[in-house]
């Protein structure tokens, strides 16, 4: 997943998973939102293994994604980019 206009803030609860930041999204196509791009994999990005009391912070437009995860269970904090008025 990347957002170009949501920064986001998890604060991991319970569980763990592997946390891939980063690189380039493969096979990108259009997200929910927009702006926003999903796809198969993430290459070229750094992987980190998350838990229990982490708190990750995914600036915009950076290219993230969670796999190999193990009950994995965060809050979500999102905070987009408004135009100016």
């Amino acid at each position: 997943m990347q957002h170009e206009r949501i920064t986001e803030v998890w604060v991991v609860r319970e569980g763990t998973a592997v946390l891939s930041t980063g690189g380039r999204i493969v096979d990108a196509e259009a997200g929910s939102g927009a702006g926003d791009f999903r796809g198969s994999a993430i290459e070229g990005g750094v992987e980190r293994i998350i838990k229990a009391g982490d708190l990750v912070f995914i600036p915009t437009g950076v290219p993230h994604g969670i796999k190999a995860t193990e009950s994995i269970v965060y809050l979500n904090i999102r905070f987009e980019l408004r135009e100016a008025h």
